[in-house]
């Protein structure tokens, strides 16, 4: 009885010290996330949003103030090149909307003679018609409505038309831009992204945003690879313009890399489950993560985030997955 009493204790004396051993050992574990590194396509991103809008939609401007006489169409019509849209009582002089609203009520609606008044200037009778061949559009003019100097009138979207995109980009940044650069674009609307290209550049700036914030933008015409068919105008959408693309890159994530006390640039990468310190040389940044042209090759193990490491603890244990830009 007395050899298994000796016997039960040293067994279980043997597997206290495994446990304790297995604690410590756990104790002096990091558990980090490594990514795979391969060769790939690289691109810089400028971020922009605009509005799904027609290719070759022609809206017509005010010329001068005015009231409108007569409409010879309605919205959804199809008109030809010259055909009378609608006819006004127009004056070339500036005019405020109030001024009209305010004499109007004096002189009991009657709008002609108040616009006449109101100017002291003749008024002309002015056509507005078709300069293209398309869809009537947004008609805002209405008969013995008042109007005032640079007002759309209506809009004609041109036959067979295509999609494209009107998109403001911040002034610190148009720079980059070029026509004939590709774009990705995402139709909030739509489960699917759509391919494009800058297909124009305004020539002057215009502020945009609130009257508390305001931003110093350019309008950029974007236009869709294909006609899709569930494209609406007035749809959002949200444009990556790719400003400089290149192949064959090694990218690693940005919170990767750091700096050492000499001013090099490290990453740590997995071998064997070690961490290993590996100076590297840093080439341009990207929207995925950092180029990395000297000190690491295909298929590295890189860690995610070299803040967390301990390079007094010998074992990594890691999730590791391809890096995905």
């Amino acid at each position: 009885m007395k050899k298994y009493l000796i016997l039960f204790f040293t067994v279980i004396s043997v597997i206290l010290i495994i446990i304790a051993s297995g604690y410590t050992r756990i104790d002096n574990i990091d558990y980090v996330k490594g990514a795979i590194i391969e060769s790939t396509h690289a691109a810089k991103i400028i971020n922009c949003s605009g509005k799904i809008v027609y290719a070759g939609t022609n809206e017509c401007i005010a010329h001068g103030s005015g009231i409108v006489q007569y409409v010879f169409v309605r919205e959804g019509d199809h008109v030809n090149v010259g055909d009378v849209i609608m006819i006004t009582a127009e004056t070339k002089a500036d005019i405020e909307l109030a001024d009209i609203y305010s004499a109007a009520l004096s002189e009991n609606g009657d709008i002609g003679s108040i616009v006449k008044k109101t100017l002291d200037k003749e008024i002309s009778i002015t056509s507005y018609t078709a300069e293209i061949s398309g869809i009537i559009h947004n008609i805002t003019a209405e008969v013995n409505g008042i109007y005032t100097k640079g007002s759309s009138m209506f809009e004609i979207y041109q036959d067979n038309t295509t999609f494209e995109i009107e998109a403001d980009v911040p002034e610190s940044v148009i720079g980059k831009v070029e026509v004939g650069q590709s774009v990705e674009i995402d139709v909030r609307a739509m489960p699917y992204m759509v391919k494009g290209e800058v297909k124009e550049i305004d020539n002057y700036a215009k502020q945009t945003g609130s009257a508390f914030e305001k931003e110093t933008t350019v309008k950029v015409i974007i236009s869709v690879e294909n006609n899709y068919s569930d494209l609406k105008s007035g749809y959002t959408a949200d444009c990556k313009i790719k400003v400089q693309e290149k192949d064959n890159v090694l990218l690693v994530p940005f919170s990767s890399v750091e700096a050492d006390e000499n001013g090099e640039t490290f990453v740590y990468i997995l071998n064997s489950n070690k961490c290993e310190k590996h100076i590297v040389v840093c080439g341009e940044e990207y929207s995925g993560g950092i180029e990395i042209v000297d000190g690491l090759k295909s298929g590295d193990i890189v860690v995610y985030d070299v803040s967390g490491i301990d390079e007094t603890k010998e074992n990594v244990i890691g999730e590791v997955k391809a890096f995905e830009q």
